[in-house]
């Protein structure tokens, strides 16, 4: 039998042949390395566009759990494609959440020069009322910008949120001079010209919204305004006239007929149950509008009538998100603990353990036996039980708000901010929280947290830089300072940087420099209370004793914190002292102070 033998090689050959295997292994290394940098942005596109569209399909099925999923899958395989964080902002829009300003605010940092992004942050900003994001977005456009009719009718947006009723004309009148034959200019510019004073120009402005009111695309909401408008006006004929022809409309909604119905009650005193039982027929289509008809009949003050409705509803119904939020709702406000905690259990305000629940019930037992201390410690158990699930802090921050416990809401709240960052209305409750007990030290920490989360955002770095000025004022140049010259050396025409960086300046001794930075501010931008205690600051430092007194004057009546009060009893004191040299800067912060050409007495 032939064996078979192994070949020998010769030493030489046998050192050749390693040099090739080893050449060989590199070459597929390399190879293997730059293939996948090159294969792997594509695979992570395609898993992005695939996860994308689930979304849109999951968000179009109304399957929101799911379509959150597949968002997270997009935006962690490419997290720098704004086409994945504008379908995650109109996800939260659709959702109502207010996290869809910040991802609006990432989606315009990621592609700074697209118009059509910051327009839809400026709108986004002032749906949930964030008038300061949005006059942030609108300073950061371009000249050439401004100029577009889309940029015209986001200043036009925000000039009707911020009530600038001739700002809005003006604008009115450019774009119309753009769009002539726009309906939808037209109609808006009439009813805004109802509201001026003239009321012979208001009343031809009146007809024209009638007019609207005939053709089908404007009728339910032209109808809508006149209905309003007659109930401010107090004509009660006309507030009945429009209220039935609303009613009337095919596609009246919901809150159409409770227009309606508050017409009926109000004015001509029909008895509500009369008007009843056809509303209860018309809500039991969905479940929206249950929701809806339950919160009108607790406006009413008859929530018992509505909860016995509710009882009466089939399981399928009353189980449904929005109607079981509302029946919690109603059961809090009634102080019925039994029906609350198990509406809790059953999910009405999220999911959530039955532990947590038992735990708030009880420390609601502990404080009506006034055993305040424990209840506190089982508070924090309840808080405790929880810290990793969203909906159920949810639930603990809306009970202790609705008990008024302010201590227990405040541990609530910051164990949100602290688990889930992203969750920023609890932030933003304890922002309020903290404005109304006037603590800027609170306020200063919130912003802080604010700030770590989203480091870009110049709002957060503003008013973590002013509130650090307010509850420390030293008179050395300082981060925060440093941080405030930043901001204004970034955006020179911002009126917030302005004051922010002017009042850095007279802290540290510099009146003069402080005064050259403000004197760009407009009437309009001086005409803000909250502001004036800065500017009576500046103006102290320089011993202008009219423009102080002015403002001293002017924030007599603001809202202010009491850091700010202080400022105007400082400003009254420079007055009548001399001016001091500027304290040299610290070593790990450089001073802005450049050489003074002129001095004031």
């Amino acid at each position: 039998m032939q064996l078979m033998q192994s070949k020998r090689y010769s030493p030489t050959k046998r050192r050749w042949i390693r040099i090739f295997l080893i050449v060989a292994v590199a070459g597929l290394v390399v190879g293997g390395v730059t293939l996948r940098d090159k294969l792997t942005p594509r695979y992570n596109l395609w898993k992005q566009q695939r996860a994308l569209k689930q979304a849109r399909d999951f968000m179009e099925q109304s399957d929101q759990r799911n379509a959150k999923i597949a968002l997270d899958v997009a935006l962690l395989a490419a997290p720098n494609n704004p086409v994945a964080w504008r379908t995650a902002a109109e996800f939260l829009e659709q959702n109502s959440a207010m996290q869809a300003i910040r991802v609006r605010r990432q989606i315009v940092e990621l592609s700074p020069d697209t118009l059509d992004d910051r327009i839809a942050l400026i709108m986004t900003a002032l749906r949930f009322k964030d008038l300061i994001t949005a006059r942030e977005a609108l300073s950061g456009m371009t000249v050439a910008q401004a100029q577009e009719p889309a940029a015209l009718r986001a200043a036009l947006a925000f000039a009707l949120a911020t009530n600038a009723a001739p700002v809005a004309d003006a604008l009115y009148e450019r774009l119309r001079a753009i769009y002539p034959d726009n309906d939808d200019l037209r109609y808006d510019h009439a009813a805004l010209r109802c509201l001026i004073p003239n009321q012979e120009l208001a009343l031809v402005a009146r007809a024209e919204v009638e007019k609207f009111a005939e053709k089908p695309e404007y009728r339910l909401r032209a109808l809508r305004w006149l209905l309003v408008d007659a109930i401010k006006r107090k004509e009660n004929e006309a507030a009945i006239k429009w209220s039935r022809q609303l009613a009337a409309a095919p596609k009246a909604e919901m809150h159409d007929l409770l227009h309606r119905a508050n017409v009926a009650l109000l004015i001509e005193q029909v008895p509500l149950a009369e008007l009843l039982p056809p509303l209860e027929l018309r809500a039991v289509r969905n479940p929206t509008d249950v929701a809806t008809l339950v919160s009108w009949l607790a406006n009413q003050n008859r929530i018992e009538l509505a909860l016995a409705w509710l009882a009466r509803l089939p399981t399928e119904m009353t189980m449904q998100p929005e109607v079981a939020d509302v029946g919690a709702e109603m059961a809090l406000r009634q102080e019925k603990w039994n029906l609350l905690g198990a509406l809790l259990e059953q999910g009405a305000w999220g999911k959530v353990e039955g532990e947590t629940v038992q735990l708030a019930m009880s420390a609601r037992t502990l404080s009506e036996r006034q055993r305040t201390d424990l209840r506190k410690r089982v508070w924090e158990e309840a808080v405790a039980s929880c810290r990793s699930n969203p909906f159920a802090l949810r639930m603990l921050a809306r009970l202790s708000g609705a008990w008024r416990w302010d201590q227990e809401m405040e541990t609530t709240l910051w164990a949100v901010a602290r688990a889930f960052p992203d969750q920023t209305w609890a932030h933003y409750a304890l922002l309020q929280s903290y404005r109304m007990k006037k603590s800027a030290a609170g306020m200063r920490e919130v912003i802080a947290a604010l700030r770590q989360q989203d480091a870009g955002v110049s709002r957060n770095q503003h008013d973590w830089a002013l509130l650090s000025m307010l509850t420390d004022q030293s008179r050395q140049w300082s981060n925060d300072k440093e941080q405030m010259k930043s901001l204004y050396l970034g955006a020179k025409n911002n009126p917030y940087h302005m004051v922010g960086y002017g009042f850095a300046l007279a802290l540290t001794g510099q009146a003069v420099e402080a005064l050259k930075v403000i004197e760009p501010l407009t009437d309009l931008d001086r005409a803000l209370p909250a502001r004036a205690p800065y500017l009576a600051y500046i103006y102290g430092a320089n011993r202008m004793e009219k423009e102080t007194k002015h403002y001293i004057e002017f924030a007599a009546n603001a809202n202010l914190l009491d850091e700010e009060r202080s400022l105007l009893r400082q400003a009254l004191d420079l007055l009548n002292t001399k001016p001091t040299e500027a304290p040299k800067a610290s070593k790990d912060v450089k001073s802005p102070r450049v050489k003074e050409t002129e001095k004031k007495p």
